[in-house]
């Protein structure tokens, strides 16, 4: 543990310590991992020699950190190939995406100007007078 300290061997800045792990001196295996801790130090330790996501670290941010060590570990072309694909994933999911919200958008408006015609036609039948209607709801669809 490394901190910041005076002269009086006291912390004078307690927002920046250092931690070094020596992993050699962590031993523990699966069946005794407790805390959340022991798992990010076996996982790092373990990482280049384990097969398979053992039992005790299925959990989303492990099986994500096996997710990035595949990649991290990709020859150059696969590598290439992979972040090309990302990239037509990433432009597909935006152009979908922004198509959503666009037809979100005109179903909206297209409501708003359902709800008016349909306020319009009551307003009419109770024998409004149209131009005060029309100042009101303003125009319309159209006019």
């Amino acid at each position: 543990r490394v901190e910041l300290k005076d002269q009086h061997n006291e912390v004078f800045y307690d927002k920046l310590t250092f931690l070094y792990l020596q992993m050699p001196y962590f031993t523990k295996g699966e069946t005794e991992l407790v805390t959340h801790f022991d798992k990010w130090l076996y996982f790092l330790k373990n990482l280049a020699t384990l097969e398979d996501v053992p039992a005790i670290l299925r959990e989303a941010h492990f099986e994500h950190g096996f997710h990035l060590a595949e990649i991290a570990n990709f020859s150059p072309d696969e590598r290439l190939s992979y972040e090309r694909s990302l990239m037509v994933y990433r432009d597909l999911k935006n152009v979908i995406d922004t198509a959503r919200e666009e037809g979100r958008e005109e179903g909206r408006e297209e409501g708003r100007e359902l709800e008016r015609t349909l306020i319009r036609e009551q307003l009419l039948a109770r024998g409004i007078d149209p131009s005060l209607i029309e100042g009101i709801l303003g125009p319309k669809a159209g006019d």
